[in-house]
């Protein structure tokens, strides 16, 4: 079993929220992970902080204090049929990295004929407001990068003078989807 999944079967018949150090001992004693290296519990804290972080909203878990976990209300309480956009108000919530970059991938396929940096990170704050402005930077600034052989390339305005030089200085890059470059997916 993953330590994900054990994690939640421990807080799932636990019934609340649990400090990482207990999780860790109840997930040993019913043998539900084993590991070999010698500080399990700041494994499962790290492991459950970085899905929390890359999953945002996603995640099954929520930090309730310093190093207390449990699952969220609104993932275990919707019914089965019902999609997550319906459960939970999603522009009133911050978005985790992961999703501010899968957005953004939306939002650029959605511009074939490109679109500007400062524009992207506006439509994803206009979105959602309660999102730190930071975060979506720090999201989307090598977007090109984190997505080279998928789907994002950054594009270079013809129209715009010395756009090329300027590219890594300021806010003038443009990113366009593969099928506006003409690429093959």
């Amino acid at each position: 079993m993953k330590l994900l999944e054990a994690v939640e079967a421990v807080l799932r018949e636990a019934g609340g929220p649990l400090h990482y150090k207990e999780i860790t001992e109840r997930v040993l004693a019913k043998r539900l992970w084993s590991t070999e290296g010698q500080t399990p519990a700041r494994t499962l804290n790290s492991t459950l902080a970085v899905d929390i972080q890359e999953n945002g909203s996603e995640s099954l878990f929520v930090r309730t204090a310093p190093g207390v976990f449990g699952l969220k209300h609104a993932r275990t309480t919707r019914s089965a049929g019902t999609p997550r956009s319906v459960a939970q108000d999603t522009t009133s919530r911050k978005l985790g990295t992961q999703e501010i970059k899968n957005l953004a991938r939306q939002i650029v396929k959605a511009h074939p004929e490109g679109i500007r940096y400062g524009q992207l990170i506006t439509l994803i704050l206009d979105e959602h407001p309660n999102t730190p402005r930071n975060t979506v930077q720090g999201s989307v600034w090598n977007l090109d990068a984190q997505f080279r052989t998928r789907s994002i390339n950054p594009c270079v305005d013809s129209s715009s003078p010395g756009l090329q030089e300027r590219r890594n200085k300021t806010n003038t890059r443009a990113f366009r989807s593969p099928a506006a470059r003409g690429d093959v997916l």
